[in-house]
């Protein structure tokens, strides 16, 4: 009997590294949940979002990349351990689907509340991201930075 050495922390890191790649070439859904989470990063660094908006945005982002990948793992191993039709694996696969459905739903909330509401509906920054009468320091900033400063109404009109 040969005992087998423990993996190193190298190791270990190289394996979760294969699995990340793995699911990006594989899962088309993946490559979308990267293409998505790339462009609102971008968007948002763009439109200088606050410190505590990107946290939730990058939050809402990895919720939904480990749920994919969680998903993507529960279907490979439902679908190593049947060779038929199961109803019960039919079942485990949409519950884990349906987790991927709920972070995605999530992150689109968050990126709405994000993008849409507040910048815009606000009246604190104008739709051309110029700096306008509410900026500070001579740029626009978003909505949560201008009312903690007191520049911002929260009446819309």
């Amino acid at each position: 009997m040969s005992a087998r050495r423990a993996p190193t922390v190298f190791d270990s890191f190289n394996n979760a590294a294969e699995g990340i790649i793995h699911v990006v070439r594989t899962q088309r859904n993946m490559r979308i949940h990267f293409a998505v989470a790339f462009i609102v990063i971008v968007a948002a660094l763009i439109i200088n979002v606050t410190k505590l908006e990107l946290i939730a945005l990058l939050i809402s982002i990895t919720f939904v990349l480990i749920a994919e990948m969680l998903n993507t793992g529960i279907e490979a191993a439902i679908d190593i351990a049947t060779t038929s039709f199961d109803p019960m694996a039919k079942l485990a696969k949409d519950i884990a689907a349906g987790a991927v459905l709920i972070a995605t739903v999530n992150a689109i909330i968050v990126g709405y509340f994000v993008f849409a509401v507040l910048p815009w509906t606000l009246g604190c920054l104008q739709p051309s991201g110029a700096a306008g009468p509410d900026a500070v320091d001579g740029r626009a900033t978003t909505s949560w930075h201008l009312l903690a400063r007191g520049h911002c109404s929260s009446e819309r009109g």
